[in-house]
């Protein structure tokens, strides 16, 4: 196992818990609730490293 891989998996789990903890804490089980996730998921899989999603925010005028 590569050096870095626990420093993805680590922000990787923390994307994902900023992004779908309340869904989570909160879930019926209907997987509508869960949109989203696959393709936040695949970015994790798919890549060789993981790079965090910048969220864009208002940009300054």
């Amino acid at each position: 196992m590569p050096r870095w891989s626990e420093k993805d998996l680590r922000r990787f789990m923390d994307d994902l818990e900023r992004k779908f903890g309340e869904v989570f804490a909160r879930w019926s089980g209907d997987p509508q609730d869960l949109a989203g996730l696959k393709e936040f998921s695949d970015r994790f899989v798919s890549r060789l490293r993981y790079r965090p999603v910048r969220e864009r925010g208002p940009r300054a005028s």
